[in-house]
This record gives structure tokens, C-alpha cells and sequence, in this order.
């Protein structure tokens, strides 16, 4: 699925077209989605954090119908957020990852192997995006400033609170690490989809927002 900074730079573009009332919760709430990771052995499932189901109209609705629960409440951009994250790892599932599956299954049909050459892309890809990002410490203000919440029995507020304290700390650790070539993701690719990925999110939360 799509590293944090592309979620950041999806998230940056919506703000432009959608009128977001708490970028700070917004924000918080991307990153929530991701927060099953195991950390300080508090560990989680990606399925059940991310309402997976295997039909992808199906996953669709089980996102929207979250979104739509918190139509009205104080917390909404939290969780519109979080539901933002879901769909486009929705959309890069069918845009970016499943088309490099089967462009690298030429060369080695080995999950390990695809999985390692997947990380190895995405990492200088999000790299690249952080460095070059001009608003990054606009939304590291947002993740800082933001209020860890529980989402639901999905993910706990001390997940989150892990998440968003290994998250800031990232890219600084990473400071010194040369960017390599992407071999079978292009960050020309990943640029697009950026583009692409919000008007599919804002075609599908129009009723939402």
C-alpha cells in the first residue's frame, strides 16, 4: 500500500477543493488507518483496521458507511481522515500495486521477493516525496497539534499515539540515506496518482462532506 507521504500529499490536495473545518484532526486521522502496526508490542490487523473485505465495491461501502456514521459529529474530520486513507489504498490497490505485482511476476513469481522490491521503490519514492515536500511541516504541526483518539474497537488512542511518534521520527532517522533509482514504481507514476486518487475520493465522499 502507499507509504505515509503519499496519503500527506493526497490529504494536502484535498484540502484545496474540500472545505476541511480541522486540518489538525484530518490529518491525525490519515495517519490513524495504519496504526495496527506492532509497536511497543501493542500489535493490530490491517484487515480489520482497514473494514477489508476481498469485493472492492463491497470494501467501498464498508468505508463510506464508516464515513457516514460520523456525518455529524464533533470528531468528523478524524474520521473522514481515517476513511480517506482506506479509500486510496483502495484505489492504488487497483492503480499502482496490482499492476506491479504482475510486471514483476515476469521476472519472479517469489511474494518475498516482490514484497522486498516493492519496499525498496516505494521507500526512495517516499523519500523523494519528503524532501521535496514545500507543506511537510505544516502537517508535522497537524500530527503534533492533533488529538490521538480510539477509532471504534479498530484502533486503540495508544496505537495511534505510537504511530504518529514513529512516524515523526521517520524521516529524520532517514536524513542521511541516499535515494536510489525506482525500478519498477516511477515516482512520475506515483505523482499522477496523486492527482488521479483525489478526484476518485472526492467523487465518492461528495455526500459525505
Amino acid at each position: 500500500m502507499p507509504f505515509p507521504m503519499v496519503h500527506y500529499y493526497i490529504a494536502h490536495e484535498l484540502t484545496i477543493d474540500v472545505k476541511i473545518n480541522d486540518l489538525k484532526q484530518f490529518y491525525l486521522g490519515i495517519l490513524a488507518t495504519d496504526a495496527y502496526n506492532q509497536k511497543n508490542g501493542i500489535s493490530g490487523n490491517r484487515n480489520t483496521s482497514h473494514l477489508f473485505v476481498d469485493d472492492q465495491n463491497d470494501w467501498e461501502k464498508n468505508v463510506l458507511g464508516f464515513m457516514e456514521k460520523y456525518k455529524f459529529n464533533d470528531k468528523k474530520w478524524y474520521f473522514i481522515g481515517y476513511g480517506v486513507h482506506i479509500l486510496t489504498d483502495i484505489y492504488w490497490e487497483e492503480m499502482i500495486y496490482r499492476p506491479f505485482r504482475q510486471k514483476y511476476q515476469l521476472k519472479d513469481k517469489s511474494s518475498t521477493a516482490s514484497r522486498k522490491a516493492y519496499i525498496t521503490d516505494m521507500t526512495m519514492i517516499d523519500l523523494w516525496l519528503y524532501r521535496n515536500c514545500e507543506f511537510k511541516e505544516d502537517v508535522w504541526s497537524y500530527l503534533s497539534e492533533g488529538k490521538c483518539l480510539d477509532v471504534e474497537n479498530l484502533i486503540t488512542k495508544k496505537q495511534i499515539v505510537l504511530e504518529r511518534d514513529f512516524t515523526l521520527k521517520w524521516y529524520d532517522n532517514k536524513k542521511e540515506q541516499i535515494i536510489g533509482n525506482y525500478e519498477y514504481i516511477s515516482l512520475t507514476q506515483v505523482l499522477e496518482f496523486i492527482q488521479s486518487s483525489k478526484k476518485y475520493i472526492i467523487n465518492k465522499i461528495q455526500n459525505i462532506i
